[in-house]
């Protein structure tokens, strides 16, 4: 099915066929969550990939002032599935967010931004297309509660993987969660009912297996989609994960750091770039890279600092990302190498796959903006030939000559305002929307930063 014609049709078919009773749109806001609209199945008509549907852009989150908040959403007709989670048989799309009056996708909106990174590339002749590999890490809990009371602050955990649950079964070593199998993982049913799941409705799984951390931490290894596919992927992934937990029962979480001493959550980033069907990134030597593909690692490694403030916009971003935990602290790139910034893949034995993996990025990132803002910074890389120099080797984390990570949100936000020239080639990102991100994260930051928190009434209570 290529033609819009084709689509509409099949999917007029399915309504009928599958006795579909509504239609739901969904929009992600500008910070990269999801929010819904549900209508009956009557509205499914041309138009409706048009003209959209109105809502409320202050309310979505991030789109619009109260006093100019009308918005357009318009349901893109290549992403529609039958939503499981639903008690009465609904299709669904995902959106762009328009403008109320004019027929133009919004700078604002984050679906729009990947479409722009895409055909940059391709108006600049560099590549037809780049493809993504996400890694999806998360912790699945059986509950938690939290209290932020003045006189109590306290957040608390259970799983039935940890021990926090007075029973006699198996209990896993902290240091042998990674690849576990039943049944000291006790995710694998939760694992394989998702995996079944979210490959029904068109999402390619490459693997998924226990994580590191041991009270229930898991892994979702997508394949690989080109960028706006793997953004809708990430975004979709994250709404089945937490609507299954429901309904086992548990509740997930992607928060990068949800406990102290434990490993993390990253979302890991794989890519490649492709022209007339071959993977430029391919060469030849030690690493197997092209040369493209080494002056596309030195933009993104110049750029790293700015970058941490798409890729890791959270103030718990920064908790995971600390020395001892296989989560990047240094910038720079290595093969086979977990305490880089950027590692080549050892064990890529087909030149058509071969591709490196950025780490440091998690998932409270808006993916839309994260993607795009690494292509941005490739793309610098290969236009003015950054030399990324010679690959780190041994463990970096703790070497003096390697530019760090910034330790904070507000560090990284820092950075993006001095650094921000390479993401608006071709305007993938407006200074508007720059400008509205720095602002909403550094009042963010400010907020969160204003809690007190356990260690420092340990540390500073006596006084």
């Amino acid at each position: 099915m290529n033609s819009f014609a084709e689509k509409f049709k099949y999917y007029k078919d399915e309504i009928k066929k599958k006795k579909i009773e509504f239609i739901d749109i969904k929009v992600v806001n500008f910070f990269g969550l999801l929010k819904h609209f549900t209508y009956p199945v009557r509205v499914f008509n041309e138009t409706l990939f048009t003209a959209g549907k109105g809502a409320d852009g202050s309310s979505v989150g991030g789109y619009a002032s109260v006093e100019f908040s009308d918005i357009r959403i318009i349901p893109d007709i290549d992403t529609g599935f039958i939503d499981p989670f639903f008690p009465e048989k609904t299709l669904s799309f995902l959106a762009f967010v328009s403008y109320p009056q004019k027929d133009e996708i919004m700078p604002l909106c984050p679906r729009g931004t990947a479409k722009r990174a895409e055909e940059v590339l391709r108006k600049l002749k560099i590549a037809d297309n780049s493809y993504w590999i996400p890694e999806l890490e998360y912790f699945l809990f059986d509950g938690y509660s939290i209290s932020l009371d003045p006189m109590k602050t306290v957040v608390e955990f259970i799983a039935d993987e940890g021990n926090t649950k007075e029973n006699f079964d198996y209990k896993l070593n902290q240091k042998w969660g990674y690849g576990s199998v039943p049944p000291y993982d006790k995710g694998v049913v939760f694992r394989t009912e998702l995996n079944k799941m979210v490959e029904d409705i068109g999402i390619s799984i490459k693997v998924n297996h226990h994580e590191a951390g041991v009270p229930g931490q898991h892994e979702f290894e997508l394949d690989f989609q080109p960028l706006l596919k793997s953004a809708d992927n990430i975004i979709l992934m994250k709404y089945f994960i937490k609507n299954l937990a429901y309904r086992y029962e548990k509740v997930a979480t992607f928060m990068p750091k949800p406990m102290f001493g434990l490993a993390g959550s990253g979302m890991h980033l794989h890519q490649l770039l492709k022209k007339a069907g071959k993977n430029i990134f391919t060469g030849k030597g030690q690493n197997m890279i092209s040369n493209l593909a080494k002056h596309y690692i030195g933009g993104i490694l110049k750029h790293a600092k700015a970058l941490t403030a798409l890729t890791n916009p959270s103030t718990n971003s920064f908790k995971r990302l600390v020395p001892g935990y296989e989560a990047p602290t240094s910038i720079c790139y290595s093969s086979s190498n977990r305490t880089s910034a950027i590692r080549i893949p050892g064990y890529i034995k087909n030149p058509e796959k071969m591709r490196f993996e950025y780490r440091p990025p998690d998932a409270t990132a808006n993916p839309y903006f994260a993607l795009s803002a690494l292509i941005c910074a490739g793309i610098d890389g290969v236009k003015n030939k950054i030399d990324p120099g010679e690959p780190a080797i041994g463990n970096v984390e703790n070497m003096k000559k390697y530019r760090k990570i910034p330790q904070n949100l507000l560090q990284a936000l820092k950075s993006l305002k001095k650094d921000k020239n390479f993401l608006t080639i071709n305007n993938v990102f407006t200074d508007k929307v720059l400008e509205h991100w720095i602002n909403s994260k550094e009042k963010e930051a400010f907020e969160v930063g204003t809690y007190p928190n356990p260690k420092e009434v340990e540390v500073y209570f006596n006084f």
